[in-house]
């Protein structure tokens, strides 16, 4: 047993902070990079705290009663509707449209593509990624 070596798992992950207005939130998951360098985090908590920060410009339905777990967000005039485990956002109940990689449950929360999901509730985005930051804004 003199020779045993031990391996320790490195968690390579790059996460990154969300702020909003500013004020760094403080998120049941964390918020990180995934599949095509494509920010990916707890969808609902961010946009419910830009909601309660004002944001009045769309309206959104969370549903975590049922499986698949559904988000329906609507701005503009669309409604986009994003469902658990399916890499497809539907699209005023018409049409799909593909995305990447697709809305799925981590402990309990709806982690997802942030840039599309926020970007379609009508939020402006900027990154810091010297830093590691996402910051949301809400006019």
């Amino acid at each position: 047993w003199s020779n045993v070596i031990t391996v320790k798992n490195t968690d390579t992950t790059v996460y990154y902070d969300v702020y909003l207005n500013g004020t760094k939130l403080e998120l049941s998951e964390k918020t990180y990079v995934g599949i095509q360098d494509v920010l990916f985090g707890p969808i609902y908590e961010i946009l419910l705290a830009a909601q309660n920060a004002g944001a009045d410009g769309f309206t959104m339905v969370y549903d975590d009663s049922k499986s698949p777990v559904t988000l329906e967000v609507s701005c503009g005039g669309h409604t986009y509707q994003y469902e658990e485990n399916r890499n497809q956002i539907l699209i005023d109940n018409t049409e799909y449209s593909e995305c990447v990689d697709m809305p799925r449950m981590e402990n309990g929360v709806m982690i997802a593509n942030l840039p599309l999901m926020l970007g379609n509730a009508g939020l402006d985005l900027s990154y810091d990624h010297d830093n590691k930051i996402l910051n949301v804004t809400v006019k």
